[in-house]
């Protein structure tokens, strides 16, 4: 189910007041939160954003208004009541009980007031099934001990424990900011799938870019009020943080007498700490101020002002984009340029860019540059794109293959009563290669059906490093023979992984096969391993001529191949690469080395002794 107005709302405020002591915290909110949506509020430190979720969930009495629920209309909302409508709130404490297991503090909230604790094999047995059912598959064993988790972990543990109850609205106040980067991604795309299924989510956050990646709907909150409700896709970056930051807003009226640089002092403070990359230039381009996160982002120190220009801060890896800056600047021009390619320290990154003049009156006083990275919602994009290219394949793959297969085999069984029947040696030939011919089709057709496998075959557990000294040694001789040198390096003992062994061999042999057509005249094979005990990398690296630039994102997707037509390449190997590593629940990517050549990097999930195969 996907969001929509026309179905009743989970929840609705009407003119709620709430006040702590003296301070007014909410004046007159009105709120809807309907099923399948994600609905993001945004403001400054104290606008009142946890009091919303505080007085939805039963943990403060507001002053006035009403709240309906559930299609019931209260006065005040209590815990019980909240609870009992599917409720669920995610604090920003993350409450929890160290000495308990992960399974237990999974199922602690769910047991309290109804049974006793269960035994500890059962909790385990329920949790393990829990996590198994999920769209997205967490590193996390329910056995160990809390405390020994890292801080990333322990909020996931506490949002998990909160979607056990599958509730009908979740609220997560600034819950998300505390998980790592690959845990993020995951909770996104399974509450995404819930969202789907009729769940509704109250996202409180201060991070501008995970509102547009994730929420359909935005609500700003400034002083205890509700400033607007619009959705998502209907509104700018630039637009929103006018809005929820009150003195980027109000600037203008409140030192309109004041010269520019009085006016950075008065926004400095929130300016800073905005959880985006910020710059601030003059009318002549002059930069005066650059936030923290911007500082980061180019790797420069405390107060760059006044050493750093347009052409220094841009200008190295796109000079095109430093002079168009300059231009926008200097001319006052609002502008957003997406999708800017930036190099910083050998690291490629991926930007958004928005320009917004500071006026005074009619004097143009300088401009406001922001660079929103999406370099993870690119990769994540691309991801999702190569996903339902081989799903589409694979669907194709899967119904066709038959018919195919049947008349390929008539045709065999003639050409061997041919072959058996010829006397004349061109007939022979001329039978042999067609036979040829007929092997290819069926290798491609095989491939496809490999394409739409969704299951492991053969799951065992093995070691990465012996699997990959196995190839090394197969196809040492053919790399002595072309002028290629291997440089191996990996860490001490095995690296235990689960699946089929015959399939991951597969994956590193073809991207060992693409490194040396990629060296025609000689050159280095680097094969890297290494792990933590929950990731085994691989990197396989060649000194080649390396992908265009404009082809890595296509690499993975079938039938896309960056070699010349004579070498009959059909551009499934990397594809099957892509789906083998994906089924063994890892990653697979591609860059171009800074010296030269491209880097293929394999992620496998480490098996822990234990575990199941």
């Amino acid at each position: 189910m996907g969001s929509a107005e026309g179905a009743p709302a989970i929840v609705r405020l009407r003119g709620v007041s709430l006040s702590y002591s003296q301070l007014q915290a909410l004046s007159g909110v009105e709120l809807d939160f309907y099923p399948g949506e994600v609905h993001a509020v945004v403001g400054e430190h104290g606008a009142g954003k946890s009091s919303i979720a505080r007085v939805i969930s039963g943990f403060n009495e507001p002053d006035s208004g009403d709240i309906e629920v559930g299609g019931k209309q209260y006065r005040s909302v209590s815990q019980r009541v909240a609870r009992l409508n599917g409720i669920s709130f995610v604090t920003q404490s993350n409450p929890h009980v160290n000495s308990f297991t992960v399974a237990e503090n999974i199922l602690l909230d769910h047991h309290i007031g109804l049974l006793p604790l269960t035994s500890r094999g059962r909790s385990l047995k329920t949790v393990r099934s829990f996590l198994a059912g999920l769209d997205q598959q967490f590193d996390l064993d329910p056995s160990a001990p809390l405390s020994l988790l890292a801080l990333s972990d322990r909020v996931l543990v506490d949002i998990l424990k909160h979607l056990f109850r599958r509730p009908e609205l979740l609220i997560l106040d600034e819950a998300l900011e505390k998980l790592d980067s690959r845990s993020l991604q995951k909770i996104q795309l399974l509450l995404t799938a819930m969202k789907k299924d009729g769940m509704a989510v109250l996202f409180i956050t201060h991070r501008i870019d995970d509102i547009f990646f994730f929420a359909d709907k935005v609500s700003v909150v400034r002083n205890g009020r509700i400033l607007c409700t619009e959705n998502v896709r209907d509104i700018d970056r630039i637009t929103l943080i006018k809005l929820a930051y009150t003195q980027i807003a109000n600037s203008r009226r409140v030192v309109s007498d004041q010269s520019f640089y009085q006016i950075l002092k008065y926004n400095e403070a929130i300016l800073n700490d905005l959880p985006i990359n910020l710059l601030v230039f003059d009318r002549t381009g002059v930069l005066k101020l650059m936030n923290k996160e911007a500082q980061k982002m180019f790797g420069l120190p405390n107060d760059p002002t006044g050493r750093a220009s347009i052409e220094s801060l841009f200008g190295p890896s796109n000079p095109g984009l430093a002079s168009r800056l300059m231009r926008m600047i200097t001319a006052g021009e609002e502008e957003q340029l997406y999708q800017v390619p930036l190099e910083r320290e050998e690291l490629r990154k991926v930007y958004n860019i928005c320009v917004f003049p500071i006026t005074e009156g009619r004097s143009l006083m300088g401009s406001i540059v922001i660079a929103e990275d999406i370099t993870y919602q690119e990769k994540l994009r691309e991801q999702m794109r190569i996903s339902e290219n081989l799903a589409s394949v694979g669907l194709l793959a899967a119904g066709v293959a038959h018919e195919i297969n049947n008349p390929l085999e008539i045709i065999q069984y003639h050409l061997e009563n041919i072959l058996f029947n010829a006397g004349r040696k061109e007939v022979v030939d001329a039978t042999h290669s067609i036979a040829e011919e007929i092997d290819s089709i069926s290798e491609i057709v095989g491939n496809l059906v490999s394409l739409s496998k969704s299951g492991i075959s053969g799951r065992e557990v093995f070691d990465l490093r012996s699997a990959a000294i196995e190839l090394l040694n197969l196809v040492r001789f053919y790399a002595e023979k072309n002028n290629l040198s291997i440089d191996f390096k990996a860490d001490a003992g095995p690296i235990p992984v689960a699946g089929d062994k015959r399939e991951i061999k597969q994956v590193i042999l073809n991207l060992m096969k693409n490194s040396f057509e990629a060296m025609p005249d000689g050159g280095r094979l680097g094969i890297e391993l290494s792990a933590t005990p929950d990731v085994a990398s691989l990197r396989i690296s060649d000194s080649g001529k390396g992908i265009d630039e404009k082809h890595l994102t296509s690499i993975f997707i079938p039938f896309f191949s960056t070699k010349d037509e004579s070498s009959q390449n059909l551009g499934l190997g990397l594809s099957l690469c892509y789906t083998i590593v994906k089924r063994h629940g890892g990653s697979i990517g591609v860059e171009n080395a800074p010296g030269g050549g491209c880097v293929f990097t394999i992620a496998l999930p480490v098996h822990r002794s234990g575990d199941a195969p």
